[in-house]
């Protein structure tokens, strides 16, 4: 059950990990981006310093070229 959001903030680009849960609140959705959900916290912080390191568009090309 994937209980971690990673997001982007709309504003700053920044990204964070949420809970899921708190994701889903109203104020969450129009201020954050999802980018990946994950299973565990240490999963969703490694996703996070890759997805940092080579840059979101990059994450989203690759994600295409598995497909």
């Amino acid at each position: 059950m994937e209980k971690y959001v990673i997001v982007s903030n709309n504003d700053t680009g920044e990204l964070s990990i949420q809970l899921k849960q708190f994701y889903r609140l109203e104020d969450f959705v129009f201020q954050y981006e999802p980018i990946e959900s994950c299973d565990t916290l240490e999963e969703a912080l490694r996703l996070k310093q890759y997805i940092a390191s080579i840059g979101v568009q990059a994450y989203f090309h690759e994600i295409v070229a598995k497909a």
